[in-house]
């Protein structure tokens, strides 16, 4: 019993040097949209089919206003060009005029730094619906049954660039949820509105909170630490890499690099440095954030 006793107390105390030699930092991760924008971006529609023209209409419209809203880039509607994706680095253009019916062609050169799209709007589905609405009664919070109008908004996307397709035919779905009352065009434009919301966030890179564990195991490492914990990364990696050449057989060294780079978004030279730390020292904490730091990566290469 009483070596029961002692061994429970020196676990509770392993665990708890354990806990305190670990701290970590928050940082931002930026997980990459479906294009990666370049400073002077430019998204261009290169050809919209479907719907009627207010629905096109008011796709381009929204599409400007989110251009102007989130800054990543300016938005051209070039539709009336017939851009297709080329063979060669280049497009045809087909031209007739009411003169001469015979057809000819130009060759158009694609910019640097623009996306172009091809959009394809499927019908605007709208049906009757029914949606819960909240109300109080004597103090008591309820719910009814109201009649709506609910619109769904479908368009098959194509992206391209100077040199090669981005992705092809994804879909793309808006939805809107009015009362039954609400005229159809409203139902309809607030559908292409929610649409083009969706498409934008498809678009764009999603920054995430992510915590990365240091390892304060060794005292000398204190100061260094504290930099990193202060976001002086640039300092605190040249720092590391002093030490490192002056300790070249403590892990911990390595494995804080390795978050070093890892907070700079510098995901192979973490991976680098986190592997180095897992040869000296087998521990459970290294081997999950290598693998985190591996998932970040593929995720920047997609």
């Amino acid at each position: 019993m009483l070596k029961n006793k002692y061994t429970n107390i020196l676990s509770t105390f392993s665990l708890l040097l354990i806990l305190n030699c670990q701290t970590s930092i928050n940082v931002k991760m930026k997980k990459p949209g479906a294009i990666e924008f370049k400073e002077d971006h430019v998204i261009s529609i290169a050809k919209i089919k479907g719907s009627t023209t207010i629905i096109r209409a008011a796709l381009i419209r929204e599409m400007k206003i989110k251009a102007r809203e989130n800054n990543l880039f300016s938005f051209l509607d070039e539709s009336s060009m017939g851009i297709h994706f080329p063979k060669k680095n280049s497009i045809e253009k087909e031209k007739s005029s009411d003169e001469d019916i015979e057809k000819t062609s130009e060759i158009v050169e694609l910019k640097e730094g623009t996306t172009y799209l091809e959009l394809n709007i499927k019908d605007i589905l709208i049906e009757r619906s029914k949606a819960k609405q909240e109300y109080w009664e004597n103090g008591l919070r309820k719910e009814k049954d109201i009649a709506t109008r609910t619109g769904y908004f479908e368009m098959d996307v194509t992206a391209f660039s100077k040199d090669k397709v981005l992705f092809k035919n994804k879909m793309i779905i808006g939805k809107s949820q009015l009362p039954r009352d609400s005229e159809k065009k409203l139902v309809e434009l607030q559908a292409t509105e929610d649409a083009v919301k969706s498409f934008i966030a498809f678009l764009s890179p999603e920054w995430s909170d992510v915590k990365l564990q240091l390892d304060t195991s060794d005292s000398r490492q204190k100061p260094i630490i504290e930099l990193i914990k202060l976001k002086q990364l640039k300092n605190a990696k040249n720092l590391l890499i002093s030490y490192i050449a002056s300790n070249p057989n403590i892990a911990s060294g390595y494995f804080n690099l390795g978050v070093t780079y890892d907070a700079l978004a510098q995901y192979e030279k973490a991976l680098d440095y986190y592997l180095k730390a897992l040869k000296l020292k087998n521990n459970d904490m290294y081997t999950k954030q290598f693998k985190q730091c591996q998932t970040r990566l593929k995720l920047t290469k997609k």
